[in-house]
């Protein structure tokens, strides 16, 4: 079975508030949290369980980066993928300058070798 790295690093974004630069620190580790417990992302008992222990994983992880096998990989891929839908739609907020750097360490995890 594969295994993909993800790095979980916070990483700062330049947004503009009431007129002025701020930078602050994205907790990517809490919002991909937030995405794979959201509700309407999963429409099946099992992609919702594995998304729940998931998303408990990554909250507890202390480490930089986690290590997700195949078909972790790819539940957080559909979370994302749901969620930038969503966006889309009308029903979620999940993009701009603030998210994209979240959204390619998920679409492009590096395979562990």
């Amino acid at each position: 079975m594969k295994k993909f790295k993800l790095n979980l690093t916070k990483y700062d974004v330049v947004v503009q508030v009431a007129g002025e630069e701020q930078t602050p620190s994205y907790p990517l580790r809490d919002n991909i949290s937030v995405w794979l417990r959201s509700i309407g992302v999963f429409k099946s008992a099992e992609d919702i369980v594995e998304a729940v222990v998931l998303a408990k994983r990554v909250r507890e992880c202390e480490a930089d980066v986690i290590e997700l096998d195949e078909r972790e990989a790819d539940v957080l891929r559909q979370a994302v993928n749901k969620q930038i839908a969503m966006t889309a739609e009308g029903r979620a907020n999940l993009g701009g300058p603030i998210h994209e750097e979240a959204i390619v360490r998920i679409a492009k995890m590096e395979e562990v070798k």
